[in-house]
Parts: structure tokens; sequence; C-alpha cells
């Protein structure tokens, strides 16, 4: 890139060039900078089912994924808020999809809702998730296992729970990303 275009740049287009290349600091100044403006876009387009964190996370989960694919061709909140647009829309559609499967489970086995009371029926299934999500849990490696306990057990910020188990976000996130899919996985083979 010539110097020309490098002075017209802002800083955060800078920043962004230097994480295409694989600075986790500089990825970490434009997490910070922009973690709740990016949340903030997300909660302004979203159905209140999707947390804005979580998102967000995927979000730039993906950023350093795909950064070697970084270009300056448009401004940095631009290039954030597409990404944030396109994961929510993958996670409203993913809750779409399981919302028709419940509906549909639901018109085929129409007797289940008949057999015992609805506060009955609420407070037994309820115990159930509990125990089937702690035995999934349980079966996490460590650092997996505590990265989720921080984020949704205690509800600790990336940067919080990153800070309590001094490690950088970076790290946590990937802790908590890997622990959320192996989580994923462990459920859809566990029955409450």
């Amino acid at each position: 890139m010539g110097n020309r275009l490098k002075n017209h740049l802002d800083e955060d287009a800078r920043l962004m060039l230097q994480v295409a290349r694989g600075d986790s600091l500089a990825f970490t100044k434009i997490y910070n900078k922009y973690f709740s403006i990016v949340t903030d876009y997300i909660a302004s387009h979203n159905r209140p089912s999707v947390i804005p964190e979580d998102i967000a996370q995927e979000v730039f989960s993906r950023i350093w994924r795909n950064r070697a694919k970084y270009s300056p061709n448009s401004s940095i909140k631009t290039f954030l808020f597409g990404y944030a647009k396109n994961v929510l829309m993958e996670e409203q559609n993913r809750l779409a999809k399981a919302v028709t499967a419940k509906q549909n489970w639901r018109s085929r086995h129409p007797s289940t809702s008949s057999i015992i009371s609805s506060n009955t029926k609420t407070a037994t299934c309820q115990a159930g998730l509990e125990k089937t999500l702690e035995q999934a849990i349980l079966q996490l490696p460590a650092k997996q296992r505590q990265a989720i306990r921080l984020t949704y057990g205690k509800g600790m910020s990336l940067q919080q729970a990153a800070k309590e188990v001094n490690c950088s976000c970076e790290a946590f996130w990937s802790r908590l990303r890997r622990g959320r899919e192996k989580l994923e996985q462990l459920l859809q083979h566990m029955e409450p």
C-alpha cells in the first residue's frame, strides 16, 4: 500500500490493517473500542430472544478468523456492522428453525401436554434441562468449562472473565467459543 493511501487512512483503518497481519494487540484495541457499539447496533436490530453480547462476540471472532481478507474500502463501523448484520441474520434464522421444529414436534405429540399439569410439567422440564446441561458442562475440558461458567453462570463480560483467569480476551473468547460448540454437540446427544 502506498504511503499516500496510508496517510489518508484513519487510526482504526490502520489498526485493522495491523489486525489483518495478525497483530492481536491491534485487535484488542479495536475490540475494546467497538464492542459496545456493535452490541448496541445488534440490540437495535434484534429480537428479544438473541443476546446482543453473544452475537457481538461471534462478530469479533469471525473478524479475527477472516482478518487477512480485510480491505479499507469502507469505514470501520460499516465493516463491523456488515459482519454484525450477517451474524444476527444467521442466528435469527437458526432460532426460527428451532421454533418451527418445536412446533412440529408439538403437533406430532399433542397428547403429551395433557399428561401432567402445566406447572408440574414446567418445573419437571426445567429441572431435567438443568440436570442435562450440568452433565454436559462437566464433560467439557476444564478451561472451556471455566469459560462457560464465568460468562453464563456468573454473568461476567468477556473482558472481566479474561482478566479473572489472567489471559487475553482473544484466548478467552476462543475457549468460550469452543466450549459452546462442544456443549451444543453434547446436548444434541443427551435427553433431559
